[in-house]
């Protein structure tokens, strides 16, 4: 890197490039913790999951990245400035009407 030593330091500044860049995606697939997508409830259940954390066996669920999820067509070229906000603003709005 002894031509161009300014881009290893560079980092994707929209929704889509940091989801990219911290998790990875993969076809149009994310992969993470299925207790992200489905938190344990019960105690019973909580302790379940942590005790297969323990272990080590994490139950992994593909997230899909599409227009078909009208939330992520929102914000995915958002700029990192713009999203934080944005999403705030749609948390507060679900909140009050559940």
């Amino acid at each position: 890197r002894k031509i161009d030593m300014v881009t290893p330091m560079l980092t994707p500044l929209t929704y889509e490039g940091l989801l990219d860049e911290v998790l990875g995606i993969d076809c149009g697939l994310v992969h993470v913790d299925a207790a992200v997508i489905e938190p344990p409830e019960s105690d019973e259940d909580k302790a379940a999951a942590a005790a297969a954390a323990a272990a080590g066996q994490k139950g992994m669920a593909s997230v899909s990245l599409n227009d078909a999820d009208t939330l992520y067509a929102e914000v995915r070229d958002q700029h990192v400035e713009k999203f934080g906000s944005f999403l705030k603003q749609q948390a507060q709005a679900l909140k009050a009407t559940h």
